[in-house]
C-alpha cells in the first residue's frame, strides 16, 4: 500500500458514553483515535456516521469522509491522549471503554505515531478501575500490548476474523491494508499466552465467505483456541457505499461469484433472509460444537420483519 499523510482533526473530547454499544454488551464508552482509518475495508460504514460525515476537517481539505475513506486516507486526532487523560478520571469500575468503535486503533497511519500506545497508557493510568476492550484487524497491535501485561486483567482483546483462512484472496481485495487472517489468528494466540482477557469478533459475515455452515464452523474453531469469554457475530450492514464498493472491486478482480452473492442481499427482503439464515447457521454450529461460550449475534434487522423460521434466536441482540 501507499501510505499517505493522514488528515488531522481536533475534537473536544476523547471518551464518549455509547448507548448503542452498551446494548451490544461490548462497552459503555467509546474511545476513537480519529474519524476514519486507512485499512481500506470496502464494506465500512463509518464515513456515513454523523460524527465523521459532518466534521469540518473534510470540507477544509476539499473532500468528504466517504471520498477520503475510498482513497484509503485516514483522519486521526493527535491530541486524543491528552483528552483521554482528562476524560478517564470520570469513569467508574463498572465502565468498559472500547478502542475503538468507529475506526481501527492500529491502522497503518496510526502505526506511524504513538497514538494507540499513548491513549491506552493514559486510560489505564488515569483510571485504576475501568475495563478496556481493544479491537483491531492489525496483528501488529500485540507488539504494543506486550508492554501492558501488568494490566492484562483489565484488557479484553480481539482481532476481527472476517473469513476462514482459505478465503484470504477475498480479504486481500476487500480489506486491502489489514493483516492476513492467519496473522490475526497467530496474534490472538500470542495475546492469550500473554494473559489478556480474550473475546471473539466474527464480523462482518459476508455472503459466500462467512455464511455457510463449514465457514462459520471453521472460524469458530479458530476462535475457541484462545478461550474467549464471549463471541460476537455480526452480519454485514447495508449502510453507505459498502455493498457497491465491494461488488465493483470483486468484479474488477474477476471474482464475479462473490460479487453476485453480495448483490443478492442488497434489498431489504433479501437482506432479512440472509440475516435469518446466518442466525440459524450460528445456532446450529453452536449446538453441534456444544459451545459453553456466550454468543452475541448483533442484528440491526427487525425481528418482526423476518419471515423465515428461526431455529433459536436466544443469542440474538435485536438492535
Amino acid at each position: 500500500m501507499r501510505l499517505m499523510n493522514p488528515l488531522l482533526a481536533t475534537r473536544k473530547k476523547a471518551i464518549y458514553r455509547t448507548v448503542k454499544f452498551d446494548k451490544k454488551e461490548l462497552c459503555s464508552h467509546s474511545l476513537d483515535i480519529g474519524l476514519i482509518c486507512d485499512h481500506g475495508c470496502l464494506y465500512c460504514s463509518t464515513p456515513t456516521i454523523a460524527s465523521a460525515r459532518t466534521n469540518p476537517v473534510f470540507k477544509e481539505n476539499g473532500t468528504t469522509a466517504q471520498k477520503a475513506h475510498n482513497a484509503q486516507l485516514a483522519c486521526i486526532d493527535l491530541g486524543t491522549p491528552e483528552r483521554v487523560a482528562a476524560d478517564a478520571k470520570q469513569l467508574t469500575a463498572s465502565d468498559v471503554v472500547m478502542m475503538c468503535t468507529k475506526v481501527d486503533p492500529f491502522s497503518p497511519a496510526v502505526q506511524q505515531t504513538n497514538l494507540f500506545r499513548d491513549c491506552l497508557y493514559e486510560l489505564l493510568t488515569n483510571n485504576p478501575h475501568c475495563q478496556v476492550r481493544v479491537l483491531s484487524k492489525n496483528a501488529g497491535i500485540v507488539d504494543v500490548l506486550k508492554d501492558f501485561t501488568e494490566y492484562a486483567d483489565r484488557i479484553h482483546f480481539s482481532l476481527s476474523l472476517t473469513a476462514p483462512t482459505s478465503q484470504q484472496d477475498f480479504i486481500d481485495i476487500v480489506e486491502p491494508n489489514t493483516s492476513s487472517i492467519t496473522e490475526r489468528i497467530d496474534a490472538l494466540k500470542e495475546a492469550h499466552g500473554l494473559g489478556f482477557r480474550m473475546y471473539g469478533m466474527v464480523c462482518p459475515c459476508i455472503p459466500g465467505i462467512l455464511t455457510e455452515y463449514h465457514q462459520v464452523e471453521s472460524v469458530f474453531k479458530e476462535v475457541l483456541q484462545f478461550n474467549p469469554e464471549t463471541i460476537w457475530v455480526e452480519p454485514v450492514n447495508s449502510r453507505g457505499q459498502g455493498f457497491n464498493n465491494m461488488v465493483a472491486a470483486l468484479d474488477e478482480a474477476g471474482k464475479h461469484e462473490w460479487a453476485s452473492s453480495i448483490k443478492a442481499i442488497k434489498n431489504k427482503d433479501s437482506h432479512d433472509e440472509y440475516v435469518a439464515g446466518l442466525i440459524n447457521t450460528v445456532a446450529l454450529v453452536s449446538k453441534n460444537l456444544a459451545l459453553d461460550v456466550p454468543i452475541r449475534f448483533l442484528s440491526y434487522n427487525r425481528k418482526d420483519a423476518i419471515s423465515a423460521k428461526l431455529i433459536d434466536d436466544s443469542h440474538v441482540i435485536w438492535l
